[in-house]
């Protein structure tokens, strides 16, 4: 283990003022690796990655390309690093220009120990920790994330959530209802150091480059001052039209639309979900998503998750309403596993949330009568991508992680559109006609329903 907490790097072209920000830094408390260079100097080639910058621009010309390519690099390589910029009054403006990538304190110089200890004290203590306000959100998320993906990640997925890609854009790619858009948002969350708004763009056949910039610069206001990793995710964007797939295919190799302030384009991630038809997604941006695309499967190719699912669902809601848990009978869950489910996961949630809030708060263990399925039930676009599925029908720009949508998604009371009609499972009654003296002996033995059987009825009364 290092015997430093924390390194420093100081960074200046002459070595009087180097020498002079390290005494002043060496006066902070804890121990400290401190690293003096010149902007270009190879001794940062091999030292510590630094946890802090101070990088001094006083006395320096007008053109400070060292100093530029070193910030590029280290914001490159390590992206959570903190800076200090200390520069001259005259050139504070300027400064604030070139560098307007960098979430930086700024430091009219040359500073003095009044000015400077504070500043590296303030930097290197940042903290990483969630206020109360948004942990439950993160909590919700991870929960859901788990249930939806407990019987098997996809493999692409440690790739998309490795540091060193932090940075790179990443396509999920699937049918709706399969966790396109979950799996984005946990990525976001938990990959990044420091995770800030999630805009989500809508996108469709009709949308032109007014929508989307409109959409993008609707979430840059109300994401307001937030600091951290800026998220943007393209909604079906294999639903765009050929021009408008090549506008962003020009933003993500060349930089994101004007709209986007500065500081956010130099901190942005590319989001983006898509179907499985190859022909829709043009090549351009198949290639720009190649390094990180993550497939999902639909439920069809997995019907084992279905118990499991339904039972962790129904824990999951009884918990958020601190109510006892309650479960499914067997024959209830053979008949929601012979479904074909054409809204995957997404669509098989809606109707077990949907069966527990209509059912006796008496019934511990809900049955085939208990159940509710219908045409419409719970067929929206995508579970993350469906805000309806997710969230309850708000606007289509999501910021996250605001608390009122992770905390809203999984079990709002609103999480599905409500059916035009309710089919509950039960045999339909016979018509009356005489019967017959039953027969001496024993009377037969009888059997369950044969959960085929009852899945065709299902069918046929929704059906009706």
């Amino acid at each position: 283990m290092s015997p430093f907490s924390s390194t420093i790097w100081i960074v200046h072209r002459d070595p009087g003022p180097r020498r002079a920000l390290a005494r002043l830094a060496g006066g902070v408390p804890g121990r400290h690796e401190i690293v003096l260079g010149a902007p270009g100097d190879s001794v940062f080639d091999v030292a510590a990655p630094a946890d802090l910058v101070v990088l001094d621009l006083t006395g320096v010309p007008a053109d400070p390309e060292p100093e530029l390519d070193l910030a590029r690099r280290v914001e490159r390589g390590n992206p959570h690093c903190r800076w200090i910029l200390v520069t001259e009054a005259d050139q504070l403006e300027l400064s604030l220009r070139l560098f307007d990538t960098l979430d930086a304190q700024v430091l009219v110089g040359p500073p003095d120990a009044r000015s400077l200890q504070p500043a590296v004290q303030a930097a290197l203590t940042h903290s990483s920790s969630l206020p109360l306000s948004l942990r439950q959100g993160r909590d919700q998320l991870s929960s859901r994330f788990v249930r939806w993906f407990s019987a098997g990640e996809p493999p692409e997925l440690a790739l998309a959530l490795d540091p060193r890609l932090a940075r790179e854009p990443v396509l999920t790619r699937g049918e709706a209802g399969t966790g396109r858009g979950l799996l984005l948002r946990y990525v976001h969350a938990t990959s990044t150091l420091y995770p800030g708004p999630f805009v989500r763009v809508a996108c469709s056949e009709d949308s032109r480059p007014d929508d989307l910039v409109g959409q993008i610069e609707q979430g840059v206001r109300e994401a307001g001052a937030q600091r951290g990793r800026f998220a943007l995710w393209l909604a079906d964007l294999d639903r765009l039209p050929e021009a408008l797939q090549a506008r962003v295919l020009d933003w993500l190799e060349f930089g994101p639309p004007a709209v986007l302030p500065a500081s956010l384009r130099g901190n942005l991630r590319w989001f983006a979900s898509a179907g499985v038809d190859p022909t829709r997604l043009s090549a351009g941006l198949a290639l720009a998503f190649a390094e990180l695309t993550i497939h999902t499967r639909p439920l069809r190719e997995r019907p084992q998750v279905i118990p499991a699912f339904v039972a962790d669902t129904a824990r999951a809601w009884a918990a958020a309403r601190q109510e006892p848990a309650r479960s499914f009978t067997t024959r209830a869950v053979d008949l929601l596993r012979a479904e074909p489910w054409p809204g995957n996961l997404a669509e098989l949630e809606a109707v077990v949330i949907r069966s527990l809030a209509h059912a006796d708060v008496r019934t511990a263990e809900l049955d085939l009568v208990d159940l509710r399925i219908g045409p419409e039930h719970g067929r929206g676009e995508e579970e993350g991508d469906s805000h309806a599925a997710e969230s309850g029908g708000e606007p289509v720009v999501l910021l996250e992680p605001e608390p009122a949508e992770l905390a809203a998604a999984p079990f709002a009371a609103d999480a599905s559109p409500e059916p035009e009609a309710i089919v509950e499972l039960e045999l339909p009654d016979a018509p009356h006609e005489p019967r017959p003296d039953p027969p001496a002996g024993p009377p037969p033995a009888t059997e369950d329903p044969d959960p085929g059987s009852l899945a065709r009825l299902a069918r046929a009364v929704a059906h009706e």
